[in-house]
């Protein structure tokens, strides 16, 4: 079984990095359930890349695994994740997920950018993507493959934050999988108010994992290929749009410089992690990146959530100078951006909706939205049908822009 071909005309390379990092360190007060044992830890990063190739210099077919290694690790860890029981979950997900394939290459040639008409500054744009809860590296690969196949390398990280079904810990190489905020115990002598200590320590880690990723991502043979100093596109789903937005609003950690990120894609973006009493988590840098955030239909109407988004992309406009785009994608659900909205064949609204999204990406991307748009900063009516269900006044798929 294999995912959709990538949108664009380049076929797509793949390939997997894990670098241990220079200064492992623990991040934050939290605890495993002993009490004693840091429960996140620093030591090293994983990510995957995807990247534009040539037909004539690679050998293989497409056609990677999908699901992360080791297999078995990961469906435990979804398991867990999903709060099922093992024995059910993993006989049949294993026979399914196994043989579950990415439409890329493996380790095949990077394109040279000069070949292509869209690489103006003879080198590839670069775009590094922040996953969500129960992600993966490879959980959003038909956006990164799309992404890819335009003309630009995607880094895909893969955190180490609890978050994600599983990892293997490189000191103790035992399973790591998704950590519940009930198993979260607290150093002596803290106690946090609510959950969220625990998220923001999470978003400490993903920011260090990030900046160390892309030190680490430098030093591979075909950095001298990719444009690290003009323009990174910072990009995520849902707490890994959080992440994104952490990343532009904090200073970056101790030994590091900040990032130029000129464009950022926010989908469906959790922003609960911002104490809502708090200031706004706005752009440090004096000339604000632009940005295209997309929710799903789901995100648009959970009231609390939204009206903090409207009120930080409304706040990120300023006074206009910065283009900042808020759109929905009407009838979506919130796995849709990933590749989980079409693992089945029937998926039709999932495939609607990564395609609607990279266009819309693209467009941003290429500074070409807003001829694209129609009706913006419309009024968003709600209407109710079957059984008190909320939905958005508007036909499947239609793209609503809020601002």
């Amino acid at each position: 079984m294999r995912l959709p071909k990538p949108l664009g005309r380049h076929p797509v390379g793949f390939s997997e990095y894990t670098f241990p990092v220079s200064n492992p360190r623990v991040i934050g007060k939290a605890r495993l359930e002993d009490g004693e044992t840091p429960a996140l830890r620093l030591e090293q990063v994983c990510f995957s890349t995807f990247y534009p190739t040539e037909d004539k210099l690679n050998k293989g077919k497409p056609g990677v695994g999908w699901l992360s290694r080791p297999v078995g690790a990961m469906l435990r860890g979804y398991a867990t994740f999903l709060n099922v029981s093992q024995w059910l979950l993993v006989p049949i997900a294993y026979m399914w997920g196994a043989l579950l394939k990415m439409p890329v290459i493996r380790d095949s040639p990077l394109r040279k950018p000069k070949e292509d008409a869209s690489s103006p500054l003879g080198k590839w744009p670069l775009v590094v993507f922040s996953h969500g809860l129960g992600g993966t590296r490879n959980t959003y690969s038909q956006f990164c493959a799309n992404l890819a196949s335009e003309g630009y390398v995607v880094l895909s990280l893969e955190h180490r934050d609890r978050s994600g079904p599983a990892f293997i810990d490189p000191a103790s190489g035992k399973e790591q999988h998704y950590l519940r905020i009930e198993q979260v115990k607290w150093e002596k002598g803290y106690t946090p108010p609510d959950h969220m200590p625990w998220k923001v320590e999470q978003l400490e880690l993903r920011r260090n994992e990030i900046y160390e990723a892309l030190n680490a991502f430098r030093t591979t043979e075909v950095a001298s290929q990719v444009d690290f100093e003009k323009n990174i596109v910072m990009a995520g789903h849902s707490f890994g749009s959080a992440t994104s937005i952490s990343i532009l609003s904090q200073p970056p950690p101790p030994g590091f410089e900040p990032l130029p990120i000129k464009q950022t894609i926010l989908l469906d973006p959790w922003v609960e992690p911002f104490a809502p009493s708090g200031p706004l988590p706005l752009p440090l840098s004096e000339e604000r990146p632009t940005a295209c955030v997309i929710t799903s239909e789901a995100f648009a109407i959970w009231d609390v959530n939204f009206d903090r988004l409207q009120e930080i992309v409304k706040a990120w406009k300023g006074d206009g100078k910065t283009a900042a785009y808020l759109m929905t994608i009407l009838r979506s659900k919130h796995a849709d951006f990933s590749d989980f909205g079409i693992l089945v064949p029937w998926a039709k609204r999932g495939a609607g909706v990564i395609k609607g999204t990279h266009d819309t990406v693209m467009k941003f991307l290429r500074g070409s939205l807003d001829d694209g748009l129609k009706g913006k900063g419309q009024v968003m009516e709600i209407e109710v049908v079957k059984k008190n269900k909320r939905q958005i006044s508007g036909e499947p798929g239609e793209l609503f822009v809020h601002v």
